[in-house]
């Protein structure tokens, strides 16, 4: 995996928006006949757009009941393509907005494509999209046909398409956050989609993968002040005074929950524009820790996420004598030796694996933790701790540490799919705690 190369951050970032950007919906379909060349490609366009009949408002306000309407509009532009000139279809989308049996199927026949394109300055966008994505959702509901994003290789059901697209509608339901591992067993995190609204894509660097997912918060929460920014700015040139503030309360507005009155938790983000003029590579502004921040990045990124979006880490007393937890011990023992072939023949993209471990604490006593594993060489496992520390001062979430195989309690592997594998011993100390609750 390649990365741009990183400069000294600044305490302003500047960036530069297009004059015009390109909103782009397409529907894909199976056309009733097979199309022989562009002619009978325009005469269903032509028997089509009569019947898209739609309420909808323009960017400028004006009333548009049709498609034919639109036409009007330089900036408005419709057509009919194979899908052979688009990038393949995702067969796991990313944002399917559980799509409905009949609408994969439809997905998975579709050779055509009914493109709406809509070209406009990048603080208009917000305005544009409830408007081709209104066009798309009658296109597709005439044709048979789903919704497609050929920016974020993401599809659309008909039925969420109304809430997607509607006046409003927040940032991260436009983008996709996407994550891949390197060979150093650390990720990747990137935006797909950010581009439309004037915003070089964001990214992440060698972001834990137990941090990978959960970090696309602080990723949407970054994305919108900066989509903001674009929109009320006069000018082409983008000035951001970094490093900027994410509180609790600006993802709970994101996201759609009410903010709280009083003094929220919040995260310095420092941002740093990075674009390699030699490369071929689009620039990117990466997130990275505040210059006053002290520790590894993924100390950082664990603080940061569990800042605005907190997750309480249960502490469960390990009952050493337990027959029941010796044997679930003794089981991720045995599979051990597999799942490390597993995990070094390459893991499925999105899955990560995590290995538990007792930590000595403060008091003489083991802090059972779990930490997301990068490598595993010669009967070592390096990783990066993903729960804080309740008596081991020396210890941060996030913190980078490295454990021998033979002091593996536990083993889990986490499907992109959000199936679960392993993890005996929590199962275990699961049950455990409901049989005491049950007992009073």
């Amino acid at each position: 995996m390649r990365f741009p190369s990183f400069r000294r951050p600044a305490p302003v970032v500047q960036f530069t928006t297009p004059d015009e950007v390109d909103s782009i919906l397409a529907v894909c379909f199976k056309p009733r006949f097979e199309f022989v060349g562009l002619p009978e490609m325009i005469a269903v366009q032509a028997e089509m757009e009569p019947r898209l009949y739609i309420a909808v408002t323009t960017p400028d306000g004006d009333a548009a009941e049709s498609v034919m309407d639109l036409i009007s509009f330089d900036e408005f532009n419709a057509w009919i393509a194979p899908l052979s000139e688009f990038p393949p279809l995702p067969t796991e989308p990313h944002m399917s907005h559980k799509l409905s049996d009949e609408e994969r199927e439809h997905l998975r026949q579709a050779t055509h494509a009914y493109v709406i394109q809509w070209t406009s300055p990048p603080a208009v966008v917000p305005n544009v999209l409830p408007v081709i994505g209104a066009v798309a959702e009658a296109a597709a509901k005439y044709l048979g046909g789903v919704i497609y994003d050929p920016m974020t290789s993401s599809v659309v059901s008909i039925g969420s398409a109304g809430d997607v697209f509607a006046t409003g509608s927040p940032i991260y339901k436009h983008i996709i956050v996407a994550t891949s591992v390197g060979n150093r067993g650390l990720a990747w995190v990137t935006t797909h989609g950010l581009k439309k609204f004037g915003v070089p894509e964001l990214q992440i660097v060698d972001a834990a993968p137990g941090l990978a997912s959960t970090s696309g918060f602080l990723v949407n929460a970054v994305a919108d002040r900066l989509a903001r920014t674009v929109a009320a700015s006069e000018s082409a040139t983008i000035s951001v005074e970094a490093p900027i503030e994410i509180s609790v309360n600006d993802l709970k507005v994101l996201y759609g929950e009410p903010p709280t009155d009083d003094g929220t938790p919040s995260v310095l983000v420092q941002l740093q524009y990075d674009h390699d003029e030699k490369s071929e590579m689009e620039p990117f502004l990466t997130i990275k820790p505040s210059k006053g921040f002290r520790g590894q990045f993924n100390e950082w990124l664990a603080e940061a996420v569990g800042t605005i979006k907190p997750r309480a880490d249960k502490i469960v007393p390990i009952l050493p004598n337990d027959d029941e937890l010796l044997a679930a011990h003794r089981r991720a023992l045995d599979e051990l030796p597999t799942m490390r072939e597993q995990f070094n023949d390459g893991l499925e993209p999105g899955d990560v694996f995590y290995i538990k471990h007792g930590f000595a604490d403060d008091t003489g006593e083991r802090e059972f933790m779990w930490v997301t594993v990068n490598t595993w060489r010669s009967g070592v496992i390096k990783g990066q701790l993903m729960n804080e520390p309740a008596d081991c001062a020396k210890l941060r979430a996030g913190q980078t540490v490295s454990i021998p195989e033979g002091d593996v309690y536990d083993w889990l592997l986490v499907r992109h799919s959000g199936e679960r594998l392993g993890g005996y011993t929590s199962e275990v100390l699961v049950r455990l705690q409901e049989r005491d609750a049950e007992a009073g």
